[in-house]
């Protein structure tokens, strides 16, 4: 008998010990665990990734060593948990990276980052050694060519500077005369081809180099474009198979602005689908305009769906053939909508929705009505509430951004990749191919389908993945 309750005992202890979580046919569930991105790269000012963790219990983080220029939100955690990464300016001459291990039970994961080199400011030079007009560093020539007379400040003489130009440049004769006091001479011949540049460069010892940039007009070459690539929508779309998903997961605030232009608003179908979709969710969140004839058309209006529709409308509208910026905002279950950057209505959601999700995984064409919907710039539904215009600068943000923060200087044209909050920023200025990319780290960047079947009713069909690039004039919002 006492055998027999030892061998219990015995067996109740290696139960206890082995705390593993189990399946449903009692199999001991392996340890798993993965982020997403499992990179992050930037520039030397720095900025913040957002890291999203999976795996099948609990979790805890470690790096290889001490960064005292990143700062994580947390070490610890469980399943879906985000973990933020505030990553400071690099103030060295070296790029920097570190290493992060994800760890549950025996199973790892890594996220490294890495930040571009700083730049370092040297000793002050021991020899005065400078322009007397700084406005010489910068010459240009015109066609025919020319010359110029440098002067310096310094205590050096001829035989202690040594003038070096840059590759290629024979065109460019640099010479100092032989004068107690160095001046430069530079002779500049004439131009047939197309316009060139050069560098001079004037060193010595214990001091710092003096680069002067010379540059001669072209005698052939026609003046460059000074034209704004956009992206135009008419019969087509961008989406995205959003690889870094999780900032766009459950947002109780955020924030969709661009740039618009529409060239028409009804595009001569049936009246009732006579809509231009800017972006968004079809059946859960978009932003589009009213393009049937009557007295609403043109109207800008956000619409959100759970089980029935609301809309906020009939508070803006624009023209066509202008610029706009269009921006909406959401805040715990209240929208607002603003056009260049004047707030023109709010409105609570009637439906009780207090979060959006605007990331729906996997990209699949849509071939009917009832087809499970996805996250398009320029489309929804079928081909019929394509956006007829151009779109450029389109962001995201995790949070609200007030009439302040939109009418800041600058702020239609372009903001920083890395501003705080910013989780998709789509230019839409690439000139060419199939890739909108996102300047954000997230690198959800958008892909192109053009040719939408022509006024097809129970769906949509591509033609081709490509992206309709034009050129337009100054980008203007009056």
């Amino acid at each position: 008998m006492k055998k027999i309750l030892f061998l219990a005992a015995a067996l109740f202890a290696f139960a206890a010990c082995n705390d593993k979580p189990l399946d449903d046919n009692g199999t001991e569930v392996k340890d798993a665990i993965s982020v997403n991105p499992g990179s992050a790269s930037f520039g030397k000012e720095g900025g913040n990734a957002e890291v999203a963790v999976t795996s099948t219990g609990t979790w805890t983080m470690t790096s290889d060593k001490e960064y005292s220029w990143i700062t994580p939100s947390a070490k610890s955690g469980k399943d879906g948990a985000v973990v933020k990464f505030a990553v400071a300016a690099n103030e060295t001459a070296e790029e920097q990276n570190a290493v992060f291990t994800f760890k549950t039970g025996e199973a790892t994961a890594t996220f490294t980052i890495t930040i571009a080199a700083g730049d370092v400011v040297g000793p002050e030079p021991s020899v005065q050694f400078e322009l007397a007009d700084p406005a010489q560093k910068n010459l240009t020539f015109e066609v025919g060519g020319g010359n110029a007379m440098v002067n310096f400040n310094t205590s050096l003489t001829s035989g202690d500077i040594a003038v070096a130009t840059s590759a290629g440049a024979d065109w460019v004769t640099a010479k100092l005369a032989s004068v107690t006091t160095p001046v430069l001479g530079i002779v500049i011949p004439a131009n047939t081809g197309a316009e060139r540049t050069a560098t001079v460069t004037l060193s010595a010892e214990g001091a710092n180099d003096i680069v002067i940039n010379i540059t001669q007009k072209g005698g052939s070459e026609p003046e460059p474009s000074d034209k704004v690539n956009v992206v135009n929508f008419d019969g087509a779309c961008l989406y995205s198979n959003w690889p870094s998903p999780a900032p766009f997961t459950d947002m109780t605030t955020f924030t969709a602005e661009m740039l618009v232009n529409a060239e028409s608003f009804y595009k001569g179908s049936n009246p009732d689908q006579e809509i231009n979709t800017l972006i968004g969710i079809e059946g859960k969140f978009l932003i589009r305009i009213i393009g049937a004839s009557g007295s609403d058309q043109g109207d800008v209006e956000i619409v959100y769906t759970n089980n029935s529709e609301c809309k906020l409308n009939g508070v803006a509208s624009i023209s066509t053939n202008k610029w706009y910026h269009i921006a909406t905002t959401f805040d715990n279950g209240k929208i607002a909508l603003y056009v260049n950057g004047e707030k023109k209505g709010e409105k609570d959601l009637d439906n009780g929705v207090t979060s959006v999700t605007l990331q729906t995984g996997e990209w699949t064409e849509e071939t009917s009505w009832g087809s499970a919907r996805n996250f398009y710039l320029g489309f929804s539904c079928d081909n019929r509430r394509c956006l007829k215009g151009n779109m450029s600068e389109v962001r995201i943000w995790n949070k609200v951004l007030t009439e302040s923060d939109l009418k800041a200087a600058g702020h239609f044209y372009s903001v920083d990749a890395a501003s705080s909050g910013l989780i998709a920023y789509w230019k839409l200025n690439e000139g060419s191919g199939d890739v909108a990319k996102d300047a954000t780290s997230n690198g959800n960047h958008l892909k192109g389908h053009t040719g939408l079947a022509t006024n097809n009713a129970g769906g949509s069909t591509w033609d081709t993945e490509n992206i309709y690039w034009t050129e337009v004039d100054e980008i203007t919002v009056q």
